[in-house]
């Protein structure tokens, strides 16, 4: 059986970490925009993280973007049927909570693999948020 949140093919990508700048690309099917995130403020990488965990749950979430000054809300919306739907400055993104779980991973697996964490915390001045990783993918695998 087809999750209604499969038609649209989500994916989340860091596109580039440098002097406390995070390049975010997000995309579906019928979507795509990349958002240029500061390390201001709270910590919106760890709270992509948070997103993703509440969303294992069944909740929803608010992550805030600074552009410095602009703060730029970002919400995810836990759907009944297993999907969600995060919206961003007038955009609209879907999928299946399980796709976007699996994105945040990825997304942190490979700036991890290619740079560390000492670069991360380097270029991104948050602490990486191994233990909040760790706890998505208990909670991933124990589906």
């Amino acid at each position: 059986m087809r999750v209604w949140g499969e038609m649209y093919n989500f994916s989340m990508s860091l596109m580039s970490l440098e002097h406390g700048w995070a390049n975010i690309s997000i995309r579906d099917d019928v979507s795509s925009d990349t958002y240029m995130v500061s390390y201001v403020g709270p910590d919106a990488l760890a709270g992509i993280v948070d997103t993703a965990i509440r969303l294992s749950r069944g909740q929803d979430s608010e992550i805030i973007f600074f552009l410095e000054p602009e703060k730029i809300p970002c919400w995810v919306k836990a759907q009944e049927d297993g999907t969600f739907l995060l919206s961003v400055q007038g955009l609209s993104f879907r999928g299946s909570s399980r796709r976007y779980i699996r994105q945040v991973l990825k997304m942190f697996d490979q700036y991890m693999h290619t740079y560390g964490e000492s670069e991360y915390v380097k270029q991104w001045h948050h602490p990486y948020p191994s233990g909040k990783l760790e706890m998505l993918r208990m909670l991933l695998h124990s589906e």
